[in-house]
């Protein structure tokens, strides 16, 4: 770790893992270089995510909830879609006796869980049968509620290729915008 730091000691994300490292190792002097590591790396770029859940951790490691509660928002705000970041925002909420409010974060965790499993489901059936268009549909409306736009577009062209009458096509196309247009490359 050490030797990391020294070659990279400006770059946050090297700085994220090492204090994830520190965290994981536990000790209490591993705790007080992994708070160090982490308030640099965030100081070097507050847009990181993964160090703002550094910080909310080290703080529910430390059993103080409530200082979780800050860093672990901020980290949701930069990534909404962040698992690890909304599982750990609920426990120090809970922890916290924002008990309504960690009922919350829990339902959209779970929601989410949900999502990401069918997605799988998606990817997989349509790894199966490459023409399976009901698949190919969800799957992109899917991509679409997680702000995979890019895999969205994907999906949809592959369904306007394929199945050019399908019934979600027009909301899907409508969704994805002009970028399915010939003229972006989306096929004809």
């Amino acid at each position: 770790l050490q030797k990391a730091d020294q070659l990279a000691p400006n770059d946050p994300a090297v700085l994220t893992t090492i204090g994830s490292i520190l965290l994981k190792q536990g000790s209490p002097d591993d705790r007080k270089r992994a708070d160090e590591v982490l308030a640099r790396a965030v100081e070097l770029d507050p847009n990181l995510a993964d160090a703002w859940i550094g910080r909310g951790n080290l703080e529910l490691m430390r059993g103080k909830p409530k200082e979780a509660i800050e860093p672990l928002t901020r980290a949701i705000t930069l990534s909404p879609e962040n698992m690890e970041a909304l599982n750990l925002l609920e426990r120090a909420l809970r922890r916290s006796g924002r008990i309504a409010e960690a009922d919350r974060a829990a339902k959209v965790f779970r929601q989410r869980a949900m999502r990401d499993r069918e997605t799988t489901v998606m990817e997989e059936r349509i790894s199966r049968d490459p023409e399976d268009w009901d698949a190919i549909a969800r799957l992109a409306e899917l991509y679409l509620l997680t702000n995979a736009h890019y895999k969205a577009i994907w999906m949809t062209n592959r369904l306007k290729e394929g199945a050019p009458y399908h019934a979600k096509l027009p909301k899907l196309l409508q969704a994805v915008g002009p970028s399915t247009s010939p003229a972006a490359g989306g096929g004809s």
